[in-house]
C-alpha cells in the first residue's frame, strides 16, 4: 500500500493538532472563589416596636411594608387572602389551597372561602392591636406552597407599664376606604411572679364601598351598590 505525498502531510498535521490540544488540556487556571449569598429577602420580621408605631387598624396594614406581599380585600373593605409573590388569592368559588397558610400563636390558621355573592369567610378573626409579632416566610416550605405567616399575640406583661399589676386598653378606629369601624377592649393582670392573665374583645362593623351609581333595580342596568354589610367578633383569652 503505497500513500501520496499530499496524504502523509494531512496525517502529520493532525498528529501534531491532536499533539498540541493533549498538551494544553493538561493546563488549569485557577479562578478567583465565587461566594452566592441569599438576597432574596426570603424572610421578614415585624416586631413589637414597629407594629406600636403603625398603629395598623387590619392586617394589609401591617402587611403593606413588605415587598411581594399583597394583602386583598373583599368589596366591603375586610380581608379576603394573602399573595405571596403573586400566588395565594382563591379565583372564583374556591378555597386558598393553602398556599399561603398562617398560624396564630402556634395554632393553625383556617383556610379563607369564598362563595360570591353569598358568603366569604376571611382568615383575620383576631386585632391587630394585639399583635406583638409577625414573621413572613416567602417561599414554598413544609407549611404552605407559596409562604407562611407567624402571628404571635401579646402577654398580659406586654400591656402593663413597670410596677404595674393591673390595667387596661379601650380602642376605637375608623377607616373611611370601606366605612367600617371597630370598638375594642383589653384587660391584663398579673395573678403572681409567674402567672398573668388577658382578655382582648374587638367588634368590627363594615359596609360595602361606595361608587357613583344610584340606580337602584333588578336587572343588568342596576348602577347602585349592593347593600352588603357585616360585622366580626375577635375574642382573645391567655392565661
Amino acid at each position: 500500500m503505497s500513500l501520496k505525498p499530499q496524504t502523509i502531510a494531512i496525517l502529520v498535521a493532525q498528529a501534531c493538532c491532536v499533539s498540541a490540544m493533549a498538551n494544553n488540556s493538561t493546563q488549569t487556571t485557577a479562578l478567583d472563589p465565587i461566594i452566592v449569598s441569599d438576597i432574596s429577602n426570603t424572610n421578614a420580621t415585624i416586631g413589637q416596636k414597629d407594629l406600636d408605631r403603625m398603629s395598623a387598624k387590619d392586617l394589609r396594614g401591617v402587611l403593606s411594608t413588605i415587598p411581594n406581599v399583597n394583602v386583598k380585600n373583599f368589596r366591603h373593605g375586610q380581608l379576603r387572602d394573602i399573595e405571596i409573590r403573586g400566588m395565594g388569592v382563591p379565583f372564583g368559588m374556591a378555597t386558598g389551597h393553602n398556599q399561603v397558610t398562617m398560624e396564630l400563636d402556634g395554632m393553625p390558621m383556617t383556610q379563607s372561602f369564598e362563595f360570591p355573592h353569598i358568603g366569604y369567610h376571611s382568615r383575620q378573626y383576631f386585632d391587630t392591636a394585639d399583635l406583638k409579632r409577625v414573621t413572613v416566610h416567602k417561599g414554598p416550605n413544609k407549611d404552605g406552597l407559596a409562604g407562611h405567616i407567624r402571628l404571635q399575640t401579646k402577654d398580659a406583661r406586654d400591656y402593663l407599664k413597670d410596677n404595674q399589676r393591673y390595667g387596661g386598653q379601650l380602642r376605637m378606629g375608623y377607616m373611611g376606604d370601606s366605612d367600617s369601624y371597630h370598638v375594642g377592649l383589653t384587660g391584663a393582670a398579673l395573678l403572681g411572679e409567674r402567672a398573668s392573665a388577658s382578655i382582648s374583645y374587638t367588634r368590627r362593623w363594615f359596609n360595602e364601598f361606595n361608587n357613583k351609581g344610584g340606580l337602584d333595580v333588578v336587572g343588568s342596568k342596576r348602577s347602585k351598590s349592593n347593600p352588603s354589610s357585616g360585622y366580626s367578633n375577635a375574642l382573645n383569652v391567655k392565661i
